[in-house]
């Protein structure tokens, strides 16, 4: 059993989502589970783009791996109702509900859609992010805890989904205890922060009061 604390901090139903990199991550691990690419050729990208957040590695899927049609069926296979995918996988939309789902059927949970080596490698590298880019769900854990964490942020040009000239801090992830036992999912999702500090003070002060 493990708790589960979700806040969405924005202006509408849906926050701007940059952690929609998961869901780019399955959609390839589906294609590798179902014999359509081999997991060595896409590998690299793959941990760019968990472990370093790369947008370029991310662009590359998206252009060449047919994630930009899959994705959306990633969304629809876990239910995750209030996800919408866009043309640009930058300004996809999700909240902290939908986000937590996904972690609990897909991260959490081996999902049927994924092999075992395909499920072992996305948490790998989701346990595996860059020490600068560990914040929120990741921050202020108890001596000898780890955790699997994916972070998005991003400031709003005029013309983007949701507030203009405002950060979009998003923050998902799941601590493990020394056993390895996961103990909580933590997910907030924001889009009225005037700079990305703000959004990640906020989310790394959370945390930390759960832990």
């Amino acid at each position: 059993a493990y708790e589960i604390y979700q806040c969405d901090w924005s202006s509408d139903v849906c926050s701007s989502d940059l952690t929609i990199k998961v869901m780019i991550a399955i959609a390839e691990l589906e294609r590798v589970t179902r014999g359509e690419v081999a997991l060595a050729d896409i590998t690299s990208d793959l941990t760019q783009m968990i472990t370093l957040s790369d947008n370029a590695a991310t662009q590359r899927l998206w252009d060449s791996q047919a994630a930009k049609e899959l994705t959306p069926n990633v969304a629809t296979e876990f239910a995750l109702t209030h996800t919408a995918i866009s043309e640009h996988w930058g300004i996809s939309l999700s909240n902290a509900a939908d986000q937590t789902s996904l972690f609990k059927q897909a991260i959490l949970t081996k999902p049927a859609s994924l092999n075992d080596e395909s499920w072992n490698l996305l948490r790998t590298l989701l346990s595996k992010v860059d020490e600068e880019q560990n914040w929120g769900a990741g921050e202020g854990l108890p001596a000898g805890w780890t955790s699997m964490v994916k972070n998005g942020w991003y400031h709003t040009a005029p013309g983007d989904d949701g507030p203009d000239n405002k950060s979009c801090v998003n923050t998902i992830g799941t601590a493990l205890d020394p056993t390895g036992k996961h103990r909580w999912i933590f997910s907030g999702y924001s889009n009225t922060w005037d700079t990305d500090a703000q959004g990640i003070e906020a989310w790394n002060a959370l945390n930390t009061q759960i832990a």
